[in-house]
């Protein structure tokens, strides 16, 4: 982006020096271009002899809080509180450049590590220092095992109730 400087105005297109009365960084660079005295562009307000003309007089202290009148009008009171209508917000309303609260993060290329010994080539379950890692090796047999003699249970359970069926049926068929 370029700022067009105007040194005899003193001017600058961004406005900082018509603003704070300072030259700012493009008016420095050009003042320097032209070999000028820096100073004869700042605003005179900055000068020594106008601060000390603001504080050529001798300022007296002021006396405490307990040495104010007291006034005869009633204390003003805050305003009631207006409960709003809805659900309160439990969340306060985040800025415009704040980011946002608790966002997850996700692991990708993020190495694990065994929590036991620390190392990146195993996890916890396979670590050589831990003592239960052999007890649950055989973990899916057993699974299975279970997952077979429901099977098993819930057919003998079907295979009843068909038997039964042909009973009933057989007795009716013989008492009529």
């Amino acid at each position: 982006m370029k700022f067009t400087v105007n040194l005899g105005e003193g001017t600058c297109s961004c406005r900082y020096w018509q603003l704070s009365g300072l030259p700012c960084c493009h008016a420095i660079s050009a003042i320097y271009m032209n070999s000028q005295n820096l100073d004869k562009f700042i605003h005179p307000c900055f000068s020594i002899t106008e601060y000390m003309k603001t504080y050529q007089f001798c300022l007296q202290p002021v006396e405490g809080q307990e040495s104010w009148p007291v006034s005869d009008m009633l204390r003003p009171h805050p305003p009631p509180y207006v409960r709003k209508p809805g659900r309160k917000k439990t969340k306060r309303t985040r800025e415009v450049g704040e980011k946002p609260a608790g966002t997850k993060l996700n692991k990708v290329r993020v190495q694990m590590r065994c929590s036991l010994c620390r190392k990146t080539t195993h996890n916890i379950r396979k670590c050589p220092y831990n003592k239960e890692a052999g007890k649950r090796k055989n973990a899916h047999i057993k699974r299975d095992a279970a997952k077979k003699r429901k099977q098993s249970e819930a057919a003998t359970v079907a295979e009843g109730s068909s038997v039964r069926k042909f009973h009933i049926a057989f007795l009716f068929f013989l008492f009529c």
